[in-house]
């Protein structure tokens, strides 16, 4: 738990190690006698352990071997692995620990570089094949992990086969049913990026779908073959579970059924108590659209449970007798329903400003001209209109439908995040806001096609009076399928328009700030400019592990490019050892100071305390002794975030020593208090709208890293001595200067290694019974609703998984 595991005994795990490497079988056998050697100078140490130890090494054994002719299993296996109970207790014992973190990295590494063509001679022999979905199901659950569920129904299959030569089919087959030939050419431009040199790799995607009717109930492997032109071939296995009774196509199929069908079969019984109906202008602008889909479209505004609508039609010039014959009959159909046709093409703001001057509505709601409403789309906007009459613009949570119609890939977003609007447009579908207030600011502007929407809802933000999240999915966004020249040019020209807009809106704002591209592709950084004599105290106490003290300050002085701060060591031991540690130590002409800190009973909170009170600089940036700089510009990063005058406190991106996240911002909610988002996710791996990627706002951060600025810090009182003197001080903070309307943002951008762990005890991972109890009593209505947490996600894990029957939720 953050408090409890993260801003508690200075002293915890971690440490530096670089990207886990490709898997080495030729060196396996060697590497596994140097493995067992490792493991059998723990046996002392791990008595009580052993047989669990054993057990888990024999697995391990056994899925490497495995890795041999089933290349797709290393990511899943590997992950297991490292977040198995076992391994953690490994952890515990950093001396054999770090001996045996070069052996692992060395055998289980990570992702293969093109440039040495794994399983190939030369690039034309290069084949690799790869599975997004389903997920593998094999065993139990991995502790603090979803494991996939049971199936039924129609199971799709998706992954990417890439291939020097080319890939000439793909083909999918589930137990002795006979293969299907899987839809081969889906537009993946993420699979480009990984793969550069490899021709077409962005038309890499692959789909097939398996009618399981005729499967009976238990484990089976779905089987995946890519052949490339050259004459290779690549298979992989997918252990899954089938269950008629109890399975669903996906977890997200599971949800539906849990929560969204039960909501639904009531919500037509609220509309008569709702006082406030106001007319919802639904405006579409249409360019050349499938007849069917269009059809669609239209279709599910005219099924609203919600009947005071009009829907405006403005076709772009697409020339079409078939869409023309369907806008006069819908018109024809239904009075609600008005036609504008443009007569050149203008572009897709152009279209959407026609249809705007059409709508007569106090509200508008934006539909795409493929895409469908829920629907109950609207009755639920009203619903939340009717709570607050006070909100200008409205946005729910969407998924994805495909060709036919098979719901997948859900949003479920926070609520509004200023800072998030920035780095990624996550509101998109469904938005709805007053005409009045889009008049005001301009309308569409053509500048900013394909990011139209961005540009409009980045203007609104600054003359809204409320932006209200509706948690529901009320939008079914179809996935298209462009060319891969057409898909290209729409990309580049939809990230340029981005760009635009949100330089446009800083530039509105005042703000001094620069977008760059950001740690995950198609996302934004904005970098703001620092003010002069930024000056930082660095915090760290220290309660007695010298060795981890000097490692964190030397890489602290080391790598770190921001040149202003100051290092203040707060000692905490019972002994002379830390004292004339930082007393003789200075690296770089810099030397740290010390404040005694001995003979007292430990107290984080106190230590805290005591080295800030007489601090001068602006900023002061709390930081654990277990920890060990990444990245040069970490402290900048932070530095450019904290200095502004809104924002209260900025947290860090923290890894295990292994590359997992260990610190991605504090959810509250999770596991009854409070959870790290996205813990035990490897780095870098892209995972919920690239979340863990992007500065955003969070309720909470970890005091592991943490800074803040000086004079905000004490207008909340500084850390709680009293209440929090060793677990959750740092999200009590958080949320006292959240309270006070400044921002907590968490950032990617600085990347710290922490070894959790390395110096705790087994009684410093159970939640302080007084501590919890304070944290819940003050501020348990962020508990049961962490606005930067949807409700509809699991509180029960830390990975961003949807939420199940039972899961508790407010």
């Amino acid at each position: 738990m953050p408090g409890a595991d993260e801003s508690q005994r200075p002293g915890a795990p971690g440490g530096p190690q670089a990207e886990v490497p490709g898997p080495e079988l030729e060196r396996l056998a060697a590497r596994q006698q140097e493995l067992e050697r490792l493991l059998g100078e723990l046996s002392a140490a791990l008595a009580e352990a052993r047989g669990q130890q054993r057990a888990e090494i024999q697995r391990l054994e056994s899925r490497v071997a495995q890795l041999q002719s089933r290349t797709y299993h290393l990511n899943h296996l590997v992950h297991g692995i490292l977040k198995s109970r076992t391994w953690r207790t490994l952890i515990a014992f950093g001396g054999v620990l770090l001996r045996m973190h070069g052996l692992v990295s060395r055998v289980l590494g990570g992702r293969p570089s093109i440039h040495t063509f794994p399983g190939a001679a030369s690039l034309d022999e290069f084949l690799e094949l790869f599975c997004d979905r389903p997920r593998p199901c094999g065993g139990p659950p991995e502790e603090g992990t979803e494991s996939a569920g049971a199936l039924s129904g129609t199971i799709v299959v998706k992954g990417w086969a890439v291939a020097g030569s080319g890939v000439s089919r793909v083909e999918v087959q589930l137990g002795s049913a006979p293969a299907v030939e899987a839809r081969y050419g889906l537009y993946r431009p993420d699979v480009a990026q990984r793969f550069p040199e490899v021709p077409n790799a962005e038309r890499s995607g692959y789909e097939a779908r398996l009618n399981t009717a005729a499967v009976p109930d238990g484990r089976h492997a779905i089987v995946i073959r890519a052949f490339s032109r050259a004459g290779a071939k690549r298979e992989i296995q997918v252990p899954v579970l089938i269950d008629h009774i109890h399975g669903f196509a996906d977890p997200y199929h599971r949800w539906i059924a849990e929560f969204e069908q039960p909501e639904a079969a009531l919500a037509a019984t609220r509309l008569a108590v709702l006082p406030l109906r106001p007319l919802v202008s639904v405006i579409v602008p249409i360019y050349r659209t499938k007849p069917e889909f269009l059809e669609k479209a239209l279709d599910s505004v005219r099924m609203q449970s919600y009947e005071n609508w009009e829907l405006c039609l403005a076709d772009d010039c697409s020339r079409s007798p078939e869409i023309d014959g369907i806008l006069d009959r819908y018109a024809g159909q239904d009075a609600r329903i008005k036609v504008v046709r443009l007569p050149a093409r203008r572009g897709i703001s152009a279209a959407s400003n026609a249809a705007l001057a059409l709508a007569t509505g106090e509200f508008v709601a934006l539909l795409d001209h493929d895409d469908e409403l829920a629907p109950h789309a609207l009755l639920y906007f009203i619903e939340a209109l009717n709570r607050e009459p006070e909100a200008d613009v409205f946005y729910s949570d969407e998924d994805h439908l495909d060709e036919t119609g098979l719901r997948s890939d859900p949003f479920f977003k926070p609520d509004w995040s200023p800072d998030l609007i920035l780095a990624e447009n996550y509101v998109c579908h469904l938005m709805i806001f007053r005409r009045e207030l889009c008049l005001k600011v301009g309308g569409f502007r053509s500048e900013y096609d394909l990011s139209q929407d961005h540009d409009l809802l980045l203007r609104m933000s600054r003359a809204a009076r409320k932006i209200v999240h509706i948690p529901r999915i009320l939008y079914h966004w179809r996935t298209e399928v462009y060319s891969a020249a057409r898909a290209s040019e729409r990309r580049k020209q939809a990230l340029d328009s981005s760009r635009r807009a949100v330089e446009d809106h800083l530039r509105a704002m005042g703000l001094r700030a620069v977008v760059e591209p950001g740690a995950a592709p198609s996302r934004w950084r904005v970098r703001y400019a620092i003010p002069a004599d930024q000056w930082v105290r660095i915090i760290v106490p220290c309660g007695g592990r010298v060795e981890l003290l000097e490692r964190c300050l030397e890489t602290v002085t080391e790598k770190t490019e921001y040149p202003h701060y100051e290092i203040v060591v707060v000692d905490n031991s019972s002994g002379v050892k830390v004292e004339r540690f930082v007393r003789g130590w200075s690296r770089g002409g810099r030397r740290a100071g010390y404040l005694d800190f001995r003979g007292r009973p430990f107290n984080f909170a106190a230590m805290n305390n005591a080295a800030a009170r007489d601090c001068q600089a602006p900023l002061l940036l709390f930081l654990n002794d277990d920890v060990a700089v990444i990245n040069p510009d970490w402290l900048t990063a932070m530095v450019e975030l904290a200095a502004r005058p809104e924002v209260g406190a900025v947290g860090a991106k923290l890894l295990y020593p292994d590359g997992r996240i260990q610190h991605a911002g504090v959810v509250l909610g999770i596991f009854g208090l409070c959870g790290h988002a996205f813990k035990g996710v490897l780095s870098g791996e892209r995972v919920y709208f690239d979340f863990p990627d992007v500065i955003r706002n969070v309720s909470a951060v970890t005091a592991a890293c943490m800074m803040t600025p000086t004079r905000k810090f004490w207008e909340c009182g500084g850390f709680d001595e009293e209440a929090f003197p060793v677990a959750y001080q740092d999200v009590d903070l958080c949320l006292k200067l959240g309270q006070r309307g400044y921002r907590i943002l968490y950032t990617p951008h600085a990347q710290l290694y922490h070894y959790e762990a390395a110096s705790k005890r087994a009684e410093d991972y159970a939640p302080r019974r007084a501590e919890a109890q304070a944290l819940w009593e003050r501020w348990r209505a962020f508990i049961e609703h962490d606005p930067f947490y949807n409700p509809n996600l699991t509180r029960m894990a830390e990975d961003y998984s949807y939420r199940k029957l039972g899961d508790p939720y407010p």
